[in-house]
């Protein structure tokens, strides 16, 4: 049996060696092309299963991307409903109408300095209203109305997305140039104490000025949103004063006020948009000037002393100067001293010498913005002929021009 076993093992190793011998004989027999046309195959089959993976990894980031693009608008989307007061449905919620989101901190401050100025106008016309048979707080109380009125005008402006103003932005530029070029050019103007400054009827008028001061905020808005880091270029900072330039300088020519509020909602608009700081810093450290108020002829006082004023004013660095008379006023202490003392109170032509004999020795370089003043008619007790401004002023004008007389003509350094 030992035997048998043997043989049949020892014939199943021989038939699998001669099978393995002609596997050998016939890879052996196959010849050089078959060799390499199944190298080929293999290698396109290893590429075919490369570009099937590459594009199933495409594939999967392209619907990520796609996922997250659609996570983003829908959080945008919320966020606009929630900003606008539109109702918001979450998951297992029933629908709500989303808080309105408000700069809560800024209110505060408007509503203090709305209150503040209040007071201030009670503070400076108590007396005024009642010399004019109206109850102290008469002034404060119509001021507070209107601030009342401007509130509610304000809630309601914040229920309209902001984005609906844009449209407006280039009439209203058009429109804003129109009604400064009528203020300062045409009849239309209306002069309320010698400067025209409003547009409408002598009942219902508006100071175009105004309306500025909200076109270029808007102006601004839409530019540096639509500009993005192109604001901070050169070439758009001059278009931005090739469109802000002309406007603001027209309302300076009727109020200086408002044309320098203007170029500062510009200044701090720009400097708060732009990566560039340094032009605006080196715009402040230079454009920082000195403007004195000085009153002539002030109780007992001598020519000599106000050209002795003059003269230091010279010596010191100062860019601007503003000459006015004394003003004595009822109801002030002022008033309680001249209706004592009568102390001198010039005439016209003699403001007008004095008043050329102190533009002759102003050092030239300083800028004038007044020449004279005019205090309320209803309160003024002297001098009189102030009130009639412009007269005062033509008066001036002719006398500079028969005495030959121009600023810094007697001026010695």
């Amino acid at each position: 049996m030992a035997r048998k076993k043997v043989r049949k093992a020892g014939g199943r190793a021989q038939a699998q060696r001669q099978q393995v011998h002609r596997q050998q004989m016939q890879r052996q027999q196959m010849s050089g092309e078959q060799l390499e046309r199944q190298q080929v195959e293999r290698e396109r089959a290893k590429r075919q299963q490369e570009g099937q993976r590459r594009e199933q990894l495409l594939m999967q980031q392209r619907r990520e991307m796609q996922q997250r693009r659609e996570m983003q608008q829908r959080q945008e989307m919320l966020r606009q409903r929630q900003m606008y007061g539109a109702p918001v449905q979450e998951e297992g919620k029933r629908k709500k109408k989303a808080r309105r989101f408000y700069d809560y901190d800024l209110l505060v401050v408007i509503i203090f300095l709305t209150v503040f100025g209040l007071i201030m106008i009670y503070s400076s016309s108590a007396y005024n209203a009642q010399v004019s048979r109206q109850p102290s707080n008469y002034y404060m109380v119509r001021q507070g109305q209107i601030a009342v009125a401007g509130f509610i005008l304000m809630l309601i402006i914040s229920k309209i997305d902001y984005h609906f103003f844009a449209k407006f932005t280039v009439p209203a530029v058009v429109v804003s140039y129109i009604c400064e070029i009528l203020v300062t050019f045409t009849p239309l103007g209306i002069a309320v104490n010698g400067k025209k400054r409003w547009l409408g009827t002598r009942s219902l008028r508006f100071q175009p000025a105004e309306l500025v001061k909200i076109v270029v905020i808007l102006l601004l808005a839409v530019l540096i949103t639509r500009l993005g880091k192109q604001i901070n270029e050169w070439r758009v900072w001059g278009m931005i004063a090739v469109l802000i330039g002309p406007l603001a300088l027209l309302v300076t020519m009727n109020n200086l006020s408002s044309g320098i509020i203007i170029c500062g909602i510009a200044f701090v608009m720009m400097f708060i948009a732009c990566k560039r700081k340094w032009p605006f810093i080196a715009t402040v450290a230079l454009g920082i000037t000195v403007i004195v108020h000085v009153i002539l002829f002030l109780p007992y006082e001598t020519k000599e002393m106000m050209f002795h004023t003059i003269d230091h004013l010279n010596k010191l660095d100062i860019q601007g100067i503003k000459l006015q008379l004394l003003h004595i006023l009822k109801g002030t202490d002022l008033a309680a001293v001249y209706e004592k003392t009568h102390f001198h109170v010039p005439d016209m032509e003699e403001y007008i010498e004095l008043l050329g004999s102190c533009i002759a020795k102003l050092r030239p370089d300083i800028i004038v913005h007044r020449l004279t003043g005019d205090g309320p008619k209803e309160l003024l007790i002297a001098p009189l002929w102030t009130s009639a401004k412009r007269t005062v002023l033509n008066r001036f004008h002719q006398y500079l021009k028969q005495q030959d007389i121009w600023q810094g003509k007697d001026y010695h350094v």
